[in-house]
């Protein structure tokens, strides 16, 4: 879905209804003649991103793997985060320009889409209504050796779109690395499929506690006793649509709070206060019907936890105190936000292959002893680069090439002090290069 739309909308809200920005607006369109009436024109994009928008949310679940369909809703997301940005910056110069690329999408809709992919299916109606193991050590990619050539087979079998290529197997003598190779590999592709399991299976088992097994990991509880192997089948394929009608039900707002949790680590309990704030500066909730962004944003965590979205840990007194997100949900969280190029929070050896485009970038607690000249390299590479979380890391200097990325807004960057204290851990600041203070839009 296009997420990039509802963040273009947000900002496109908030330029209409400040002042200032109004007052700045009408001295364009007296200035440049193209630009006569620029807040009608901005008010115009407004209505087309909205009815984009409105379209893709009721595209059936079956057509949002269609190529054509996705083909369609990336080029929205081009046009959405160029809204986005000219929102900051330098609005007369682009308006034109956009105007003309929301053109080209309608005309692209027109031409290829047919109007049975842009009914939504009763069946994901049905479905949104319902919605009101052991794990091998993983081995880093510069630790192997060898096996560069049987990984590249085994990822392209993944991929392969004949229709009987359903078990993969990979058998060999004990010893030649199988389970390592298998893990890699799992790693580093999971994030591109929208469920995913792993299982140890021994020599002694019986179909019914595998599925049963499977079953506990796609719905995260256990399923009674009573259920046999047809029950167990059926329970599967609802849980995940359910899983992914979770996501795809939400509405505006929620969503990309929702993404946002995936920038950090896996079991990481999050501070309710400091989540509500993140939303907030990131622009995801605006004042709604006389209630403050805070009242907004806490109503879109209960949403999220409502919807069992994310865990919780409660105070003394039954209210919200931490939350997190289960390994289920931050997998399923990470292969939108990479589709999305909302953002990215992987590992290390998967940021070397970071899209260029992508607009947030986390190695919140990365552990590694991962040096500034490594970030460097990545960080030039995203000149689109919204959001930079370096928080909680080993690194002591922040790389100079952030210092390139105009767009930046939000920096948030410390270090362990001393990571062996464990009863208590603080963190300090990093080195920030010289010319830091040249990124003008840089808020936080």
């Amino acid at each position: 879905m296009a997420e990039a739309v509802l963040l273009a909308l947000t900002k496109i809200g908030n330029v209409l209804a400040d002042e200032i920005a109004k007052d700045l607006l009408a001295k364009l369109s007296e200035k440049v003649n193209n630009l006569k009436d620029l807040d009608e024109k901005i008010e115009q994009m407004r209505k087309q991103l909205t009815t984009m928008n409105n379209v893709i949310r009721q595209i059936g679940t079956t057509y949002l793997t269609d190529e054509v369909v996705k083909g369609w809703i990336g080029e929205v997301r081009k046009v959405a985060y160029r809204v986005e940005d000219a929102m900051d910056y330098q609005i007369a110069d682009e308006v034109v320009k956009i105007e003309k690329e929301i053109k080209q999408v309608i005309e692209l809709k027109d031409q290829w889409l047919q109007p049975s992919q842009l009914v939504s299916n009763p069946i994901t109606k049905m479905e949104r209504q319902r919605s009101q193991d052991s794990f091998p050590e993983l081995v880093k990619d510069e630790d192997l050796v060898g096996i560069e050539d049987n990984r590249r087979l085994l990822t392209e079998w993944l991929y392969t779109e004949e229709l009987d290529s359903k078990v993969i197997t990979v058998s060999g003598m004990g010893g030649l690395g199988k389970t390592t190779l298998v893990t890699n590999v799992y790693e580093r592709e999971k994030i591109n499929f929208s469920a995913h399991s792993w299982m140890v299976v021994s020599q002694t088992y019986t179909v019914a506690a595998l599925l049963r097994k499977l079953l506990s990991k796609v719905g995260c509880k256990e399923p009674p006793l009573s259920m046999d192997v047809y029950d167990l089948k059926e329970e599967i394929k609802r849980r995940l649509r359910v899983l992914n009608m979770s996501y795809h039900d939400l509405s505006g707002d929620p969503r990309n709070c929702f993404l946002y949790c995936s920038l950090f680590p896996e079991d990481c309990l999050l501070s309710r206060e400091s989540l509500v704030r993140l939303w907030i500066a990131e622009g995801f909730v605006l004042s709604k019907d006389n209630n403050t962004p805070e009242a907004v944003a806490e109503g879109n965590l209960m949403e999220l936890i409502c919807r069992n979205m994310l865990q919780v840990e409660n105070d003394e007194l039954g209210r919200v105190k931490t939350c997190a997100m289960h390994d289920i949900m931050r997998d399923l969280a990470l292969s939108v936000a990479k589709e999305e190029k909302f953002g990215s929070a992987n590992d290390f050896s998967a940021m070397k292959e970071i899209d260029k485009d992508v607009r947030r970038l986390s190695s919140y607690q990365w552990k590694a002893q991962t040096s500034t000249s490594s970030h460097s390299r990545t960080v030039e590479k995203v000149s689109s680069l919204h959001t930079l979380d370096m928080q909680h890391t080993r690194i002591e200097k922040l790389p100079r090439e952030i210092t390139k990325i105009k767009k930046l807004r939000h920096l948030l960057a410390d270090r362990y002090a001393d990571e062996n204290q464990s009863e208590f851990r603080y963190f300090i600041g990093m080195q920030a290069p010289k010319d830091l203070s040249n990124l003008k839009e840089l808020d936080s």
